[in-house]
């Protein structure tokens, strides 16, 4: 006969005191059985801490962790009078069940608007930002490799304390990271910048998507470079901004021609040292003259992405437009670890003139709470840790080495198909296809054969003579950079021996 809920279960158990479990663990244990094999069921009421204490013989202190213990792991509740009665095993519950709708009726959703229509779109898209990791995808990590016992060390002792640094991170972040960051930029950029005017981000994408949606309204139009990142280029119709773009050429954007076709807009989203993917840098000349624009029209704002930032040097021809003459007080600086890093660790930084910070930071407050207060800590340790500067030197030689052993490569296996540019910090480098063959066909082929050269013509607003092929190079090894460009020269071949038409 069942017992009643209100008397008080015999739950006939001893306590095995030469077993090495502790004393609470096998009340709990013992307890946790019989409710599990239906012994004791849903409103049992179990006896009270002395009483079960008294029972056993042990303390009222044994008897009361497991009891909490029993609370916590939802076999048992607290009652009225300190008495705990047993919850029952979860196929004792009855399920709730939830009304059934008649789902084979389309349902019909109000119209989205504008913006949302073309979020779908490119939700709908394939994501271009995710490659295969195998050569020649650009932005696969170098950390396997070069990220030393400095890191390990602090990423060790953060992740043996998960308490610490458990709060939430300020909107702006994390400021022993922003300080670290604002010294690396005065040694290794020039930047003379306060930890005051920076701002830790997700991603340069939620950088720009900052810049998009506070410094400019919608309608305005965007210089932009042609070709351009697919990821970037949706971010400022996203916002309702007008992107144009313009060619880029061995000087990089080609600033005149936007001038004079443009002169209405609202900025420019520039890649002053790296442009990807023709990994070209802006010249000095076309430089001053956007940064004399900028200082010259009041309502237009300079965004310079520089991913390389802490891989590149101070001095003339890579120098940020962010400390230009003219370009003061008008230019947002985007910049990313990834390059640095690796891409999983998801921390970028912009550095925003003294005016902007707030409606930026408010910006992100609203659009992301922020980045994981101890990863943060975890990236400003390692900043200031004193092997990081020979950690970065390794980086750069690494960096130096690879590309070197593509441009080997490269003229063994690729020198009738082209010409390799020169790369400039940001790990990856174009290959300049002859005009006879097509950089869509020539990608499709080294996909089929194991190998990832995106085509230049797949970015947005590429123009018919922009032909090649993207080389990451930083993620892998000298004999997989050999075998991939032989891979690449192998489907040189076959896509010219079809005459520059796509496989059947």
């Amino acid at each position: 006969m069942k017992r009643s809920s209100r008397s008080r279960a015999n739950l006939g158990f001893t306590i095995d005191r030469s077993s090495d479990a502790p004393l609470w663990r096998q009340v709990f244990q013992s307890v946790a059985d019989l409710v599990d094999s239906g012994v004791l069921t849903a409103g049992d009421v179990l006896p009270s801490v002395r009483s079960l204490a008294s029972q056993l013989g042990v303390s009222p202190d044994t008897v009361k962790a497991a009891y909490a213990e029993l609370k916590a792991a939802g076999y048992v509740m607290a009652r009225a009078r300190s008495s705990v009665s047993v919850l029952g095993r979860e196929t004792d519950k009855q399920p709730h069940t939830l009304p059934q709708f008649d789902r084979s009726e389309p349902v019909r959703l109000p119209p989205m608007t504008e913006r949302g229509r073309y979020a779908a779109r490119i939700g709908a898209a394939p994501d271009s930002s995710i490659y295969p990791d195998r050569p020649f995808a650009p932005y696969a990590p170098v950390s396997n490799v070069l990220l030393d016992k400095d890191w390990l060390r602090i990423a060790g002792a953060q992740a043996r304390a998960p308490w610490r640094s458990a709060a939430y991170s300020p909107a702006q972040g994390n400021l022993g990271l922003r300080r670290a960051i604002a010294e690396k930029l005065r040694l290794y950029r020039g930047i003379q910048a306060d930890p005051g005017e920076i701002i830790i981000t997700s991603s340069s994408v939620q950088s720009l998507s900052l810049c998009a949606s506070v410094l400019f309204a919608p309608g305005d139009e965007i210089w932009a470079e042609a070709p351009l990142t697919n990821t970037f280029f949706n971010v400022l119709p996203f916002w309702g901004l007008k992107p144009r773009q313009f060619r880029v050429d061995r000087g990089g954007l080609c600033v005149k021609d936007a001038m004079e076709a443009c002169p209405a807009a609202a900025g420019v989203l520039v890649s002053p040292v790296s442009q990807m993917p023709l990994s070209v840098p802006l010249s000095a000349e076309r430089k001053a003259r956007l940064a004399s624009w900028a200082g010259n029209h009041e309502a237009f704002f300079i965004l310079e992405d520089d991913s390389s930032s802490f891989l590149s040097g101070p001095e003339t021809e890579s120098a940020p437009l962010f400390s230009t003459r003219g370009a003061s007080g008008k230019c947002v600086y985007l910049s990313s670890l990834s390059p640095l890093l690796f891409p999983g660790i998801k921390i970028s930084y912009l550095v925003a003139p003294k005016g902007l910070v707030k409606a930026l930071v408010g910006a992100k407050s609203v659009l992301d709470r922020g980045i994981s207060f101890r990863k943060q800590e975890v990236v400003a340790d390692f900043l200031t840790s004193p092997g990081f500067e020979t950690y970065r030197r390794k980086l750069l030689r690494h960096y130096r080495e690879n590309y070197a052993a593509l441009a080997n490569a490269v003229s063994k296996y690729l020198s009738p198909f082209g010409h390799l540019t020169e790369s400039h910090g940001n790990g990856h480098a174009c290959f300049v296809l002859n005009a006879s063959l097509k950089d869509s066909l020539v990608s499709r082929r080294a996909n089929e054969l194991g190998i990832t050269a995106r085509a230049v013509s797949c970015f947005q607003g590429a123009l018919e003579d922009q032909n090649g092929l993207v080389l990451g190079f930083s993620g892998f090894t000298k004999e997989e950079i050999e075998k991939g460009v032989a891979v690449l020269g192998e489907a040189c071949r076959s896509v010219l021996s079809r005459g520059n038409r796509p496989a059947p």
